[in-house]
């Protein structure tokens, strides 16, 4: 563990991000520490429910990389894959800052909210 202002520069060191949750643990779950490493420009491997909101945002954002959890053997894959290739793990982390700032920003957020609010005082 490390204290939370020493969390940016973790991600910062960081070439690739791991997300992983147990796999009981079920849609609609999006671990936060996901868009946090989207927001860094990091590529991520998440290791968690692929029938989850997770990794739909991680393949529509093309950020990354999702295995099913309790597969080594897949998560080897997966971080091989990243290790062998930098051009992607930087295309992937390029996307998924894109993705994040564009759909998860508090901005956007922010105007989400107001139009659900608006549309439901109809």
């Amino acid at each position: 563990m490390q204290p939370r202002d020493r969390y940016p520069s973790v991600l910062d060191a960081s070439d690739v991000s791991l997300v992983a949750l147990k796999k009981n643990v079920v849609t609609p779950v999006v671990p936060s520490k996901l868009l946090s490493i989207m927001a860094s420009g990091r590529p991520v491997i998440a290791s968690l429910d692929l029938k989850g909101d997770a990794p739909k945002i991680i393949y529509e954002a093309g950020c990354g990389l999702a295995v099913e959890p309790g597969n080594p053997e897949s998560l080897a894959e997966s971080v091989l894959k990243l290790y062998s290739n930098p051009e992607l793990c930087k295309e992937m982390g390029i996307k998924g800052r894109k993705y994040a700032v564009e759909n998860f920003s508090p901005e956007v957020c922010v105007t989400k909210y107001e139009k659900l609010f608006i549309s439901c005082r109809r």
